[in-house]
């Protein structure tokens, strides 16, 4: 895999992590908890793709 495409693959996770913690703080908001949870998971999932 060339750079440009490691660069732009990080950037799509990254967005989806931010995108997954904005849906966990609004179902944490929301007294939705277990949704709360699930998502902050998979925010953290996606964060790490990055770094692996």
């Amino acid at each position: 895999m060339q750079a440009d495409d490691k660069k732009a693959l990080a950037v799509v996770r990254l967005d989806r992590a931010k995108e997954c913690l904005t849906e966990a703080s609004d179902l944490y908001n929301a007294e939705k908890y277990r949704g709360a949870a699930n998502r902050l998971y998979y925010s953290i999932f996606h964060a790490m793709q990055v770094v692996s």
